[in-house]
């Protein structure tokens, strides 16, 4: 759900969040700031079988309570989000042992700037820190501590875009390290 914080103009907008817009509509709304918070919830649904170690399913509940703040002057947008995994205990994990994980704290910020046309070019960091598990209470060597940079340029020509993207591992203590470079077409139908 997202409410918007008072405008210069004055009001709060609808109570849960920017209005719905046709893309016509879309195309001059002028944001100002806004202030959004979310909960994310992962049942322990799906296939689990305690006596493997690798499954479908987790066995445990997760919870992601989010809050993101979006603020946009003149050609500029600056979005930051803050989240935090939380994770139940996997009693069941190779049959008798109990799996507990640490909660896994991210961050992330955007800065997009667009110009003449609709092109516009955005710049972009994440990082994220804990997610430390354990196994029957003996700590196990997989805290992660990981940061990633990216840049996107959209060059949009009627109904059509073009897109350049790269993202770059700035640190990584666990898991992949890995650039990512993508040219993307977008086709937009409007009614």
């Amino acid at each position: 759900m997202v409410f918007p914080l008072p405008s210069a103009r004055g009001g709060l907008g609808a109570a849960s969040g920017a209005p719905a817009l046709t893309p016509r509509e879309f195309a001059t709304y002028r944001q100002t700031t806004i202030l959004g918070v979310s909960l994310q919830v992962v049942a322990p649904l799906g296939q689990y079988d305690p006596t493997k170690l690798i499954n479908l399913g987790s066995n445990r509940w997760a919870f992601k309570p989010e809050i993101g703040l979006s603020r946009a002057w003149r050609r500029w947008r600056a979005d930051l989000h803050a989240s935090v995994w939380l994770t139940t205990d996997n009693t069941e994990f190779l049959v008798s042992s109990t799996r507990s994980q640490d909660p896994l704290v991210a961050l992330q910020t955007h800065f997009v700037r667009t110009f003449a046309g609709g092109v516009w070019v955005s710049f972009g960091g994440t990082f994220f820190r804990g997610g430390q598990t354990q196994v029957d209470g003996l700590r196990r060597n997989d805290l992660q501590n990981n940061s990633r940079l990216g840049a996107s340029l959209t060059v949009p020509f009627g109904a059509h875009a073009v897109k350049a993207i790269v993202t770059s591992g700035l640190t990584t203590r666990i898991g992949g390290d890995f650039d990512t470079y993508a040219v993307a077409y977008q086709f937009t139908w409007l009614d």
